[in-house]
């Protein structure tokens, strides 16, 4: 009885421990299996997520054109060759008929009865269906749908893509599963899409009276429950929604045998229990003799072993020594042995928990990394890409965004729309119109926008605009895509196509009149089948020539070879033996100007020579009737005995002339030659004459260029020889100019070919460095209104005499500004004095408000003035002259002439005339050095 008193407790722990370890593992199993299911129905949620944005891209393909045209067919081919796991991508009409599709499909195909599709007309999102045969493939399929807009704005049908049920298959077969585990895909009826183990037998069946699975389905049961599932195998079942919403949606449910979680301490617990029978009846027989020492003082180790145990310190032991001998030893060993169990199979229920929260961050790690490709491949698409959070902000753009724009695109849409035009008439996009603002705002689909976008540098580009929104799972507006493709090009092409069209047509319809002649003659001689037809090959021959004389026209650049190239062509392509043509000189007698054919054939050079008194020549009488005359029969015609002759030497049976006019009257003829009677029909006849009328205009064009390029030489001729006078009365101004002031003789010449250098020493153009030249040739020209004797007088000037000098410059200009230059020569003498610093005169000018020119003759001035020998004082050198300028460089004298100068003297060794007179010391400043 001692014995069994003393075991109470160790039970009483035990099961107490029992309980408590029950409850934990249950409550472990239970977040494995949920964790479990959510992490399947994610793996799912990511197909439909990706069916939601492949149907958004697709939608473009709704128009009218592209559904009447069969290019929405296909596409949607293409794209389902790409995802074959897609049973039939198609367009739906809003009466249900299939009117597009990626596979083909038989006339009257309908699906109006389908809850999907009624529901997609419904709601502005992607909807899901139920568990489906498809009408075209046969396959079994889950169909996901979305409703897409018309170009009026109103709902024009759905979109769907049937995805293979043996996808769904390989998604949750790809899961890692506990041993025992299942798993079943059911859609909103509670049909069977998919089962783990794969059960095909149950798939398409509809389990919705299920009591625990119609519980679920009614949203009455929890997420976690004990059940028997479909297969008659009690499990904890798990349940997650991957998509959709009650009855039009995707349920996932996982399950995992009880005894899987209960195994996991059961077997070590049942083996302690018996230990501990076995230990009491042992302890019975030893209660007989035991004592204190054998029996109490071991057992309540025990049952604080076990008290710390149920307390849940899994490390507690009963710490007897392991060489105890007796029952209770053995009952402490085994108590150890159970503890020890029980703490490893914690360990290993906390490692499993952390390996599914491994699974849970690696899932978290590929949804970056799919973001991370995303990012990627919008960086590299050819049209301009932007993503826009909920908020309008622009929180991605590639490279290609940012040159459309010129920069980087808006911050914010729709707050920076003002830059943004409507392609058609300019007027600016209000914020409520924008797609990109549309799509984000009011979830709206914007396809094929045209607009304009005003760069930040003032220049435009079209682009085609489309927006789509991003939805999340429930539906809700959580941002928008923009794609902006840059059509300007395409847009100018398309007008550069449209003018070529034009004259493509006009060019066709005027060829299609012959023709319509040439075919007309044909239906009114049905009698004469047989020489219609030759008259219509010598017509096409005809044609042909005409064409080959059309492209000789557009490439000849002279008048001989074009001719040439006309009387080859009608040899070569039109089948006539000879062709020449002559043309009328001032005494009116013809010349042959160019010929084609046999050349020991005269005939040419003999109808040429003739005149009206040795007899009728068909040339002749070609240009006096101003019409094309025609001989049937050379050897019997009534013409120039000589040109007869000749004709039946060179074996010609016919011939026909043709005048050419030019502004009425005639300049030559057009000669033909057959061996061939039969030609030179009413079509053939109007063909030639039109063959003349070219070559005529192709006479008078070369003429007319001709004169041209002459009248334009004799223009030039005049311009240079007016731009020489120019420059010599300047010259001769100069001189006069200098011929009055003996002190300064050379002085404006020396400053004028000084300027010339220093203007070619930077590149300026030649017309510039010429107009500059010639400035400042006369640059002084205002000093003949400053008596002599101020101008010679060797001492200092006073302040009056002085301002008096200064005033040469206006001077200057109103003398020069009424003569009409052609270039600014007054303006450049006028400022040849100011500084940058403003401290020039006559006006005080700064900066680029003084013209280029004046800033270049103010350098050369200077270094001139400074250099030589004036009346108040010897030259200082050039030396001097050189510091002068290179001190104030910048400041006030232009940088680029002064460095420019500077090149000159130092590095290319120019020389002002008489500058070995010079000094070559620099001596104190003098203030009136310069000017």
């Amino acid at each position: 009885m001692l014995v069994l008193l003393t075991a109470l407790p160790t039970i009483a722990a035990l099961l107490h421990v029992r309980a408590e370890l029950s409850r934990e593992v249950t409550a472990r199993a239970e977040h494995g299996v949920q964790e479990m299911s959510v992490l399947l129905a994610w793996k799912l949620r990511q197909l439909a997520d990706g069916t939601h944005h492949l149907l958004s891209a697709l939608e473009h393909l709704t128009h009218a054109d592209d559904l009447a045209t069969g290019r929405c067919d296909l596409e949607l081919a293409a794209v389902q060759r790409q995802h074959p796991y897609y049973a039939n991508i198609a367009v739906v009409g809003m009466n249900g008929d299939i009117v597009c599709s990626a596979l083909s499909y038989s006339p009257g195909v309908n699906v109006a009865d389908a809850a999907y599709f009624r529901r997609a007309l419904e709601v502005d999102r992607m909807v899901v269906g139920d568990y489906r045969v498809g009408l075209i493939t046969g396959l079994s399929s889950i169909h996901f749908a979305r409703r897409f807009m018309a170009e009026d704005g109103e709902v024009g049908g759905v979109i769907m893509a049937a995805v293979n049920l043996d996808r769904i298959r390989q998604d949750i077969a790809e899961f890692a599963y506990p041993h025992g585990a299942s798993a079943v895909v059911l859609d909103g009826n509670g049909r069977v899409l998919a089962r783990y183990p794969d059960d095909e037998k149950l798939t398409g069946k509809a389990f919705r009276d299920h009591p625990w699975i119609g519980a679920v389905l009614g949203g009455t049961e929890p997420r976690v429950t004990e059940a028997v599932g479909l297969g008659g195998v009690r499990r904890l079942y798990s349940h997650a929604l991957a998509f959709g919403e009650r009855d039009q949606a995707i349920h996932v449910y996982v399950g995992i045998p009880p005894e899987v979680a209960q195994a996991a301490f059961d077997r070590p617990l049942r083996t302690s229990l018996l230990v501990v029978a076995l230990a009491l009846v042992l302890s019975a027989l030893i209660a007989l003799r035991g004592s204190d020492f054998l029996i109490l003082r071991p057992m309540r180790q025990v049952v604080a072993a076990a008290e710390r145990l149920g307390d849940g310190d899994l490390s507690a032991r009963t710490e007897l020594p392991a060489a105890a001998a007796g029952e209770l030893a053995s009952l402490a060993a085994a108590f150890d042995r159970m503890a020890a169990r029980i703490e490893a199979k914690h360990r290993e229920l906390v490692s499993i928990n952390e390996e599914l929260e491994g699974r849970v961050e690696q899932r978290a790690g590929q949804i970056e990394a799919a973001n991370r490709r995303l990012s990627a491949v919008i960086s590299v698409l050819p049209v301009g890409v932007w993503l826009i959070d909920r908020a309008g902000r622009v929180t991605e753009a590639n490279a290609e965004s940012r040159r459309i724009w010129g920069g980087e695109p808006p911050r914010r849409v729709p707050d920076e729309a003002t830059s943004v035009l409507w392609a058609d008439t300019g007027e600016p996009v209000r914020p409520e119109e924008w797609g990109a603002a549309r799509a984000f705002g009011k979830g709206e689909i914007c396809l094929r926008d045209e607009l304009q976008i005003e760069r930040p540098d003032g220049s435009r580009v079209t682009v085609l605009s489309s927006a789509v929104p991003i939805r999340d799972e429930a539906g809700a507006v959580r941002g928008a895509v923009v794609v902006n493709q840059d059509i300007t090009e395409i847009k100018r092409l398309q007008v550069t196509l449209a003018r070529q069209r034009d004259d493509l047509d006009e060019t066709v319809r005027a060829r299609t009149t012959q023709l319509e002649h040439a075919n007309e003659e044909l239906r009114r001689n049905l009698a004469a089948i047989e020489a219609m037809d030759a008259a219509l090959r010598r017509s096409n021959r005809a044609l042909r020539t005409i064409s080959q004389c059309n492209h000789a026209l557009v490439r000849g650049t002279e008048e001989g070879p074009f001719l040439e190239e006309i009387c080859r062509v009608l040899t070569d392509k039109g089948g006539y033996v000879t062709a020449w043509i002559g043309l009328l000189d001032d005494t009116g007698n013809l010349k042959v100007a160019s010929r084609s054919g046999p050349p020991d054939c005269r005939l040419p050079e003999v109808a040429a020579g003739l005149s009206e008194t040795d007899g009728a020549v068909p040339w002749q009488q070609a240009i006096a009737a101003r019409a094309p005359h025609v001989v049937h029969d050379c050897a019997a015609a009534d013409v120039a005995p000589a040109w007869r002759d000749e004709a039946v030497r060179c074996r010609i049976s016919a011939a026909i002339a043709v005048p050419l006019i030019v502004d009425g009257q005639a300049i030559g003829a057009l000669s033909v030659y057959s061996l061939d009677g039969d030609v030179f029909d009413a079509d053939e006849m109007d063909i030639l004459q039109e063959f003349a009328l070219d070559a005529a205009f192709g006479i008078q064009a070369h003429r007319t260029r001709a004169e041209r390029d002459r009248i334009l030489a004799e223009n030039l001729g005049h311009q240079e020889k007016l731009r020489t006078t120019l420059i010599d009365v300047i010259a001769a101004i100069a001189a006069t100019l200098e011929m009055r002031d003996p002190y300064t003789a050379g002085h404006q010449r020396r400053v004028a070919d000084l300027a010339e250098a220093i203007a070619a020493e930077m590149g300026l153009p030649k017309g510039e460095v010429e107009a500059i030249y010639l400035a400042a040739t006369v640059h002084d020209i205002g000093k003949v209104h400053i008596p002599n004797e101020i101008l010679s007088r060797p001492g200092r000037l006073s302040p009056i005499e002085f301002e008096m000098v200064k005033s040469h410059a206006a001077a200057g200009y109103d003398i020069l500004k009424d003569i009409a230059f052609p270039w600014p020569i007054a303006r450049m003498v006028h400022e040849h004095h100011e500084r940058l610093d403003g401290s020039g005169y006559p006006r005080g000018l700064k900066a680029h408000d003084i013209c280029q020119g004046a800033r270049i003759i103010a350098v050369a001035d200077v270094v001139e003035a400074i250099a030589s020998h004036r009346p108040y004082r010897a030259g200082l050198g050039i030396d001097a002259a050189l510091a002068e300028i290179e001190d104030h460089r910048g400041g006030v004298y232009d940088a680029a002439a002064v460095d420019a100068c500077l090149r000159l003297f130092r590095d290319r060794n120019y020389r002002l005339d008489g500058e070995r007179d010079m000094p070559t010391k620099r001596p104190g400043r003098n203030p009136q050095a310069v000017h």
